[in-house]
């Protein structure tokens, strides 16, 4: 959980493999759930990816929009601690 990863996505059918930087949040049976950084409307986001264990390497380097300036997103809003 929250390990630092390259996910060594497969663009297109000419064997062209593509190194995107993610951060792991979930480890299934099968799959594993990684974060990305895209840029949507100008803006960097995460994106939830579900990707095969066997494509994602260690990685060491530092990617501002993944490690620094992105709170981690679990899909729901955080609870109120007011009753």
């Amino acid at each position: 959980m929250n390990d630092r990863v390259t996910w060594a996505m497969r663009e297109g059918g000419y064997g062209l493999v593509l190194p995107v930087p993610a951060v792991v949040r979930k480890i299934g049976t099968r799959r594993v759930q990684i974060e990305v950084a895209q840029r949507i409307n100008g803006q960097w986001v995460r994106v939830p990816k579900k990707v095969l264990p066997d494509r994602l390497s260690p990685r060491t380097g530092h990617v501002p929009e993944l490690d620094d300036r992105l709170p981690a997103q679990s899909g729901t809003p955080p609870r109120s601690t007011v009753p």
